[in-house]
């Protein structure tokens, strides 16, 4: 396998379910879900692999998309996801060697939907 993409939103997706997120994660969201949620947003890979070692850094931006008054609601759930996620993932297949929120940015989509992302970087490594 190239690129272990899947497993790293696999198991984050796992880590926040497991937390006390204040509003439901998805991968797909269903038709008429009600706000808050949180669901992944772009997801990107730059492989650190070469003849000897095979890792990547992957990028996930998780959103969050809110249609409470103000702002307050998205930061108070990006705040909830950094504490999920202050403990690194663990991986099947590959070793977590970093895991670091790299931004936050909060703003209204349209009138009365907020939207908030948090951007995570995970550089594993794994041996063939």
């Amino acid at each position: 396998m190239c690129t272990r993409i899947y497993e790293v939103q696999q198991k984050i997706y796992q880590q926040l379910n497991d937390s006390a997120l204040s509003a439901s994660v998805y991968d797909y969201v269903p038709e008429n879900t009600a706000t808050p949620y949180v669901t992944f947003g772009t997801i990107n890979s730059l492989s650190t692999s070469d003849k000897i070692a095979h890792g990547e850094t992957v990028t996930l931006t998780i959103d969050v998309w809110s249609m409470s008054k103000g702002r307050k609601e998205t930061v108070t759930i990006i705040s909830e996801i950094e504490e999920a996620l202050m403990i690194d993932i663990e991986l099947d297949t590959a070793d977590v060697l970093a895991q670091k929120i790299i931004s936050r940015e909060v703003f209204e989509e349209q009138y009365g939907l907020y939207h908030g992302e948090i951007e995570i970087e995970v550089m594993i490594d794994w041996n063939e």
